[in-house]
């Protein structure tokens, strides 16, 4: 038989639980570890407690009682780590790993959960014209105010530059804004030139997914002088329609007055009358 240890002897907490923070869905992990325990004694335990009130008893040694929770870890060594598998806000509160013959007996640590934030609105592929403008969209809800803030990055050709941190731009033709109290950060890209086409995502290390992007392309502008030789045709065209339409209304009156010989008489007698 093998003994880590003596019932008289006071087992070591060498690893003990650390606050943590985790989002709506994740697995979050405490450790726990004494050395020093008796093979034939009492085993570490996890517990719960919510505002200072013992919820649940997780566990005894390696065996568990909750379907969200696993011990695991090196337990001949007096390894007792805990995992929490899709953490809710019911999970909250104070994890502490407890044995009755540790000095002190327990080691605890609190556990906050987090929404992770969601997608609302995000950047979608457009065209600009050079020296134009364009705006693209970024809005996650249930940000935090204390949550690392969205980030903008441009990438093209492979190569990817920073372009915001939160409402702080980094680029000369780049402005954040939006109502940034729910999440918003929207971009303004001034003065479009060649080198802002590629794409342009917007980054979250806790939503999921954590980014969103859109393709910018950039036309060049239709010059001055094409769009003048446009007009002048338009013009041509519709000087010719008229001029075809005056030539067709002549050849119709000629037509008709062939037709109509009698009618000629009476005007020369009328033309008479009035020389006379």
């Amino acid at each position: 038989m093998t003994f880590f240890g003596t019932f008289a002897d006071n087992p070591v907490w060498s690893v003990v639980p650390e606050d943590k923070e985790g989002n709506v869905g994740e697995d979050v992990s405490f450790h726990c570890r004494l050395t020093g325990l008796s093979e034939d004694g009492p085993l570490p335990r996890w517990e719960h407690k919510i505002d200072g009130t013992l919820k649940t008893i997780i566990s005894i040694g390696g065996e568990s009682f909750s379907e969200c929770c696993k011990v695991y870890g090196n337990f001949d060594s007096g390894e007792y780590n805990l995992l929490i598998q899709n953490i809710t806000h019911k999970h909250e509160g104070v994890w502490q790993c407890t044995h009755v013959q540790a000095v002190p007996q327990i080691r605890g640590a609190t556990l906050k959960v987090s929404v992770s934030p969601e997608w609302e609105s995000s950047p979608e592929d457009v065209n600009a014209t050079i020296g134009g403008e364009v705006r693209l969209s970024c809005w996650l809800t249930s940000l935090d105010k204390d949550d690392p803030k969205p980030r903008w990055e441009h990438t093209r050709n492979g190569e990817t530059h920073a372009v915001s941190e939160g409402d702080q731009a980094f680029l000369p033709n780049c402005q954040v804004f939006g109502n940034f109290s729910i999440g918003e950060y929207n971009l303004l890209i001034k003065s479009v030139t060649s080198e802002d086409e590629g794409t342009w995502r917007c980054s979250h290390d806790q939503a999921n997914p954590r980014s969103q992007s859109g393709f910018l392309t950039v036309k060049e502008v239709v010059g001055e002088e094409s769009s003048d030789k446009t007009t002048t045709i338009v013009i041509v065209i519709v000087s010719l329609l008229v001029i075809s339409s005056i030539v067709i209304l002549i050849v119709f009156i000629a037509k008709y007055c062939r037709r109509n010989p009698q009618e000629q008489p009476h005007l020369r007698a009328r033309n008479h009358e009035q020389v006379s």
